[in-house]
C-alpha cells in the first residue's frame, strides 16, 4: 500500500456561532476530508456539527475535552463529501469569542481503516508547541491541527510540514500540519519569535491516517493467445497490462481449476513468458499472466498450450474437452455460460456463448482436421488421333 496523499486543505478563523474556511477546499473523487475545529474562550461552548457546502455527512471522531480551562479542539472526518471546490463550516453549540477550522482533502486512504486514534497535548508558555507522541508507520501521514493563544504565524519545528494557518485579531492562532508516517511522531509548532509571555497556551492534535488502495488495479489490455509446439519446443505468452508494476505467470493443469507460478522457461516475472522445452505430458495446459501494482492484482484470460505431432493429439483433446464439458455441466446444470468458457480457456466471467458456440469451438479449437478433400477428376481432352495419341504415350 502507498501512503494517503494531501489534495487540499483551507482553513479559517472567527468569532461568534460559526466558522467557515475562507476559501473553498478542494474534494476530488474518493478524498476522505479531515476537519480541526478549535473552539476557545467559552467553556460551556461545545462542537455542533461540521458540514460542507456541497453536502456529505462529517462525523465526529475525537474530542480533546477542555484544556486550559477555556479551550477545545474536535476532529471531524466525512467519506463521502460532495466532489468539487466547496467551503466548510464549522458550528459550536452556542456563540464564543475565538474560533477556528482547518479542513484537509486526503486521497489514498485505506477505505476500511482510514485512521488510528486521535492523541491530543496541552501546555502553556512561550516554548514550543509538542505533541504527544503517536505510532504511525510508511504507508500512513500524520495529520496535526492546533489552536494557540499567539499574536501571530507559527514555525515548524518538528518536521512537519504546515498546510496552513489563521490568526484573529492577534489572540488566536489555528494551523494544520502533516508530515510522513514512522514508528514514532511528535510534531512541533514553534512561537516564530511571538514574544515570551509565559501563558501563551496551545492545543495540539495528531492523527495517523492510514494508506489504502488510492488507484485502480492494472487494466489488461492484450491477452495471450493460445500456442502449440512439438515436443521439444518452446512456446511464446505475452501481455500488455496499463498501469501494471510486476508480472508473474501461472500455469493450470486442470483447465483453468487452479493456478500455480511457473518454474522453468524464461520471463517468469515479466510480460513475456517462454516456456520450458514441451514435453507429451505438457498438452492441455493453460497459462495466464497477473499483472499487479499497488492497488491490486488482475488476472489475464487463460491461454491452451497444445503438444503438436503426438500420434494421440487429437484424442487427447477430445478427452480434454469431453472432461471440460462434463464437468461444467454438472457444476451449472447446462450446457450454456461457463462450458464454452473453459473449452475456449477463458475464464469464468467471460462473456456467455450459446449451444451453437459450444459446438463451433469443439468443432473448430478442438476436434481433429478433417481429412483433405479428394483430388480433382482427371481433365478430360478432346479426342486426338490414334498416331498423335502414341507419340504422347512414347514421351513418358
Amino acid at each position: 500500500m502507498a501512503a494517503p496523499t494531501i489534495n487540499d486543505s483551507a482553513c479559517g478563523v472567527a468569532t461568534g456561532s460559526s466558522v467557515a474556511t475562507d476559501a473553498a477546499l478542494t474534494i476530488s473523487s474518493g478524498d476522505v476530508v479531515y476537519v480541526w475545529f478549535y473552539l476557545a474562550d467559552n467553556p460551556s461552548v461545545a462542537a455542533s456539527g461540521v458540514s460542507s457546502a456541497g453536502g456529505g455527512t462529517f462525523t465526529e471522531i475525537a474530542d480533546s475535552g477542555l484544556t486550559s480551562g477555556f479551550q477545545r479542539l474536535y476532529l471531524y472526518r466525512s467519506t463521502d463529501a460532495t466532489v468539487g471546490s466547496h467551503v466548510i463550516t464549522a458550528t459550536p453549540s452556542g456563540s464564543t469569542a475565538n474560533l477556528g477550522v482547518m479542513a484537509v482533502s486526503v486521497s489514498g486512504v485505506d477505505a476500511g481503516t482510514p485512521n488510528g486514534t486521535a492523541l491530543f497535548a496541552s501546555g502553556s508558555g512561550s516554548g514550543d508547541a509538542v505533541s504527544a507522541t503517536i505510532s504511525s508507520g510508511t504507508d500512513a501521514i500524520v495529520l496535526d491541527g492546533i489552536g494557540r493563544v499567539q499574536t501571530g504565524d507559527m514555525a515548524a519545528t518538528g518536521g512537519n510540514t504546515i498546510l496552513d494557518q489563521r490568526n484573529r485579531a492577534s489572540t488566536i492562532q489555528v494551523g494544520t500540519s502533516w508530515e510522513a508516517g514512522a514508528a514514532s511522531v511528535a510534531t512541533g509548532w514553534g512561537v516564530n519569535g511571538q514574544g515570551t509571555v509565559s501563558a501563551w497556551e496551545w492545543l495540539l492534535g495528531a492523527l495517523s491516517i492510514n494508506g489504502g488502495a488510492g488507484g485502480s488495479a492494472p487494466t489488461v489490455d492484450t491477452n495471450p493467445e493460445g500456442a502449440a509446439a512439438p515436443v521439444g519446443g518452446t512456446a511464446v505468452y505475452a501481455i500488455t497490462a496499463t498501469g501494471a508494476t510486476s508480472y508473474q505467470w501461472q500455469v493450470s493443469t486442470d483447465g483453468g481449476e487452479t493456478w500455480t507460478n511457473v518454474t522453468g522457461g524464461s520471463g517468469a516475472t515479466t510480460a513475456t513468458y517462454t516456456t520450458p522445452a514441451a514435453a507429451a505430458g505438457d498438452n492441455g495446459r493453460q497459462y495466464r499472466c497477473r499483472a499487479t501494482n499497488a492497488s491490486g492484482t488482475t488476472d489475464s484470460l487463460g491461454a491452451w498450450f497444445f503438444v503438436s505431432g503426438l500420434a494421440s493429439a487429437g484424442k487427447a483433446r477430445r478427452a480434454t474437452l469431453s472432461a471440460l464439458w462434463l464437468r461444467t455441466v454438472r457444476r451449472t446444470g447446462s450446457i450454456r455460460g461457463r462450458g464454452v468458457n473453459l473449452l475456449r480457456g477463458m475464464p469464468d466471467n467471460a462473456p456467455n456463448r450459446d449451444s451453437a458456440d459450444l459446438m463451433a469451438a469443439w468443432s473448430t479449437f478442438f476436434w481433429e482436421p478433417s481429412p483433405p478433400p479428394p483430388p480433382p477428376a482427371p481433365a478430360s481432352f478432346p479426342p486426338i488421333n490414334p498416331s498423335v495419341r502414341f507419340a504422347a504415350l512414347l514421351r513418358f
